[in-house]
């Protein structure tokens, strides 16, 4: 009976991170596409102040 709620913790502890890396992961994904876009702005800024 022991044993099976730490089984039943651990799968919780389980879900539970693998829920937060997708968060993180989409959060990242997120960041970087804005990062893109900013990058390309200021690429098409700055070329014409050349």
């Amino acid at each position: 009976m022991r044993e099976q709620y730490g089984i039943e913790t651990l799968e919780g502890m389980m879900i539970s991170t693998k829920n937060l890396a997708f968060a993180v992961r989409e959060k990242l994904q997120m960041h970087i596409r804005l990062t893109d876009i900013l990058h390309q702005h200021l690429d098409v800024t700055y070329s014409g102040h050349e």
